[in-house]
């Protein structure tokens, strides 16, 4: 009975994972502005899209666990596979509470992400710093950032500096620059 009671639950809990929309662009009309508005409604669970956008959608304080993805990574430099080209554009992500633990992000971002405080299971999957092209030129920031963090991912991305301090342990980087 407590098996079938857990599977139900989590089939239960998935079910309700919801999909929320970010745009700021003017006469858009979408769930929220900014990525942190979007994170604060959320459940544990959902996801948040970022849309492409001039503006960027500010910075992210993460304290639940969410999927947070945004259009491709280098969408102005191969032209005619993107409706539109423009950046879905994050500032400052800091990630420093455990109950972002399992978190996925994939997202173009222009100043820096910090992974710490005994956070886990954090998989940064095509992330760009801004200011990267198809040469993998940026300058030292943005950067990526664990600091007392384990088995975190970082795959598919191009950052300008990649750092782990104090006892960081597990951390997977592959394919990236």
């Amino acid at each position: 009975f407590g098996f079938l009671a857990l599977l139900f639950a989590t089939t239960f809990n998935t079910l309700q994972a919801k999909i929320w929309r970010v745009n700021n662009g003017t006469g858009v009309v979408a769930d929220f502005t900014t990525v942190q508005a979007a994170h604060n409604a959320a459940a544990a669970g959902d996801t948040i899209h970022l849309e492409p956008s001039l503006n960027d959608y500010g910075n992210l304080t993460m304290t639940k666990r969410l999927t947070i993805i945004s259009t491709g990574s280098f969408s102005t430099s191969n032209p005619n596979l993107q409706s539109d080209p423009k950046h879905a554009l994050v500032g400052n992500v800091n990630i420093s509470n455990t109950g972002a633990n399992g978190s996925v992000l994939s997202v173009r971002f222009n100043n820096g992400f910090n992974i710490s405080s005994g956070v886990s299971n954090i998989s940064l999957v095509n992330c760009v710093a801004d200011g990267a092209d198809d040469n993998a030129n940026c300058c030292g920031r943005p950067y990526v950032d664990i600091n007392n963090a384990d088995n975190i991912i970082v795959s598919k991305s191009f950052v300008g500096s990649l750092r782990f301090t104090n006892n960081s342990n597990n951390i997977v980087v592959n394919n990236s620059i």
